[in-house]
């Protein structure tokens, strides 16, 4: 059985090419399964301004309303989709004041205390920032950082009782 060169040049390129596809293929990290909350982030927007325009319908008519949101001066929103997953068999609630988002520096941000505003521009549904203690918890959440922080490496980290997470927002 004899073969041309161009067909073993052929089937030696499709070889390689599929090892080199298949090699570098982006996994996702897995959680390690002994935490007793695990966090995934889904998504996620850096937003210098929030706006939306409201239709409101009137008995004359209807109006339009414009809702705007700004972040402190020099500082942007940061705004993530998460999940926030029980593995554990603990009675561990899922503590929020730990789940802070870090820059290079090494300076950390808390969660905005009041971001109720997000549903207002369609981020739903919104994690309330109540205590969690079970299930899987699917949502928005917002946190305000310098403009220059978001410019560079960001990772959400959870640190609890019986957790710890590193999570890479921006590279």
């Amino acid at each position: 059985m004899r073969r041309s060169p161009a067909k073993v040049a052929c089937i030696l390129f499709v070889l390689s090419l599929s090892i080199l596809l298949f090699g570098c293929s982006s996994a996702k990290p897995t959680a390690n399964p002994n935490l007793v909350w695990k966090v995934d982030l889904l998504k996620f927007d850096v937003k210098t301004k929030m706006e939306n325009v409201e239709t409101v319908t009137q008995y004359i008519g209807s109006t339009e309303v414009l809702h705007q949101q700004y972040p402190d001066k020099g500082n942007v929103f940061l705004i993530m989709k998460v999940t926030v997953s029980k593995q554990g068999a603990q009675n561990t609630p899922f503590e929020w004041s730990n789940l802070v988002v870090q820059d290079n520096a090494g300076n950390t941000y808390q969660r905005n205390s009041n971001d109720t505003f997000l549903e207002q521009f369609n981020y739903t549904p919104r994690l309330t920032g109540l205590e969690i203690k079970l299930g899987d918890n699917e949502g928005w959440m917002c946190y305000q950082i310098p403009a220059q922080a978001a410019n560079g490496r960001l990772t959400l980290t959870y640190t609890g009782e019986g957790s710890q997470q590193e999570i890479v927002v921006k590279k």
